[in-house]
Order: C-alpha cells, then structure tokens, then sequence
C-alpha cells in the first residue's frame, strides 16, 4: 500500500507507482527548486542595471551640477552689466564739464546763462547718478534651497510601487 494515495498496487505496479511518483518530484518540485536557486543566484550577482542605474543618477548630478553653474555665471554677469551700466557715460560726461566749470571759474568767464546751464547739467547728471544708485539696489531672483524639493527633483521607485498606483 502507498502510504500517501492509500492505493494497494502489487509489487510490479508498486514499483511502477514508485516511478511516477520521483518523476513527479523530480518535474514539478527538484526542477521548480534549481529554477528558483538560478534566479536567486542571479538576483545576488553584481547587478548591471543597478550599476547603469548609479551611472544615470551620476550624469544627473553633473549635469545638473553644470546648469546650476552656468546659472550663477549668467546671474553674476547680469549683475555686472548692471553694476557698470551707464558709469562710463556719467564718467565722460562729468569730466567734460569738470574741465569747463574750472576753466570758466579760473578765467571769470561766465554768465548768468552759463550758471542756468551748468546748473541744467548738473541736475541731468545728479538723475543719472541716482538711477545708477537705483539699479544697484535691484534685487536677484534667486530660487533659495529651501524652495527646491530636492526629495522630487530626483528619486528611486520600484517599478512594483509604479505599477500599482
């Protein structure tokens, strides 16, 4: 008698039974076993996508690295156009009358029409020095850390997670 199907088989098909059975064994459980053990040896071996996945993330950083660099460059030579914008004209012309104010005053060469004048001058060039006062006191735009979420900027997901959302 089998002692797992309770069936009585004479020694011929006991035998027989005996067979099927380790074949059965063998098919549906040794071979389900070594495929599990092959695809558990392959999970533990040095993971080519996990490595070509770190390889992404570290062009990532560089990139954005590189971006963030060429931002700050952009931001810094906006700051000095603006800085530097029109000093050079005020320089100029501020000289120019410069010389004529001390060439007038040391030759006693003026008029009531030459001091309305200078004055006109003088006010235009105090409107430019207070606009160039103005624009240094302009504000960057600066997008701070704090306002970055840096945990959604770049992140890891199982494609399990993924696939059930």
């Amino acid at each position: 008698m089998c002692d797992e199907c309770k069936k009585y088989f004479c020694v011929k098909h006991f035998d027989q039974h005996r067979q099927q059975l380790s074949t059965k064994f063998d098919v549906e459980i040794v071979r389900t076993h070594d495929e599990l053990l092959d695809q558990i040896s392959r999970v533990n071996q040095p993971n080519t996508s996990g490595s070509r996945l770190f390889g992404e993330i570290d062009r990532w950083e560089t990139e954005t690295y590189e971006k963030v660099h060429k931002a700050a460059e952009k931001a810094r030579h906006q700051l000095t156009q603006l800085l530097t914008e029109g000093k050079d004209t005020l320089k100029k012309d501020f000289g120019i009358m410069t010389k004529e104010i001390r060439n007038r005053r040391k030759e006693l060469n003026f008029d009531e029409n030459d001091i309305e004048r200078l004055q006109q001058k003088l006010n235009q060039i105090e409107i430019l020095v207070n606009r160039l006062v103005r624009s240094t006191e302009t504000n960057a735009a600066i997008v701070t850390n704090d306002q970055i979420n840096w945990n959604r900027v770049i992140y890891v997901e199982s494609n399990h997670a993924r696939m059930g959302k």
